[in-house]
């Protein structure tokens, strides 16, 4: 399973890197947009990650290596948790050193919404990349990432003091919706991967 990631994260360097210096521009600025800018790129990082393999006809390969099949998919999801818990550690790190009490809770409420919101894309976006391939799911993945990036933004601008009036619940409820969506997601993508599509 390591090798796996390693292979993804050595094939997509540049876009980490990318995601990461977003990830920090991503915590130190006041606006919502900015974070679904960042949220959009790590969602598409398990997406490139499977075009490349795609490309290189890399799951044909795989079926001669000691892989199992979930372990080929779970490689995609691990990229894209340990992402989003990298960027949630950093940006609860910087809240809590450089802004007082409220100011840190509302930047670390907001980077939890934008790390469920990224999960809960590449939820629903990466088993259909399983199942059509890259270039039919890009046509899935765009209109996803548009829809909960701006509307996730635009729900945070817009609904703020409700949010925060509410946000032990709220985010109860995300964090909850977010694990069933993954959960449900991974058992699509194991029964969706073809080694033989590819």
């Amino acid at each position: 399973m390591k090798g796996l990631i390693l292979k993804d994260i050595y094939c997509i360097s540049y876009q980490v890197v990318l995601v990461i210096i977003l990830g920090i521009i991503m915590v130190i600025s006041d606006t919502y947009y900015t974070k679904a800018i960042a949220m959009s790129m790590a969602a598409i990082l398990p997406y490139t990650a499977l075009a490349y393999d795609e490309q290189t006809k890399w799951d044909r390969y795989a079926e001669m290596m000691p892989y199992r099949k979930s372990s080929i998919v779970l490689s995609k999801y691990i990229l894209i948790l340990a992402t989003v818990a990298f960027l949630m550690i950093l940006g609860a790190i910087v809240a809590a050193a450089a802004f007082d009490g409220e100011a840190a809770q509302t930047r670390i409420l907001s980077l939890l919404f934008c790390g469920c919101c990224t999960i809960m894309i590449s939820s629903i976006a990466i088993p259909f990349t399983f199942k059509l391939g890259t270039g039919t799911a890009l046509w899935i993945y765009v209109p996803i990432i548009i829809v909960m990036a701006g509307g996730g933004s635009a729900l945070m601008n817009h609904s703020y003091g409700y949010i925060m009036a509410h946000r032990g619940m709220l985010m109860t409820v995300m964090v909850a919706v977010t694990a069933v969506a993954l959960a449900v997601s991974i058992k699509a993508a194991i029964r969706y991967y073809d080694p033989a599509r590819g």
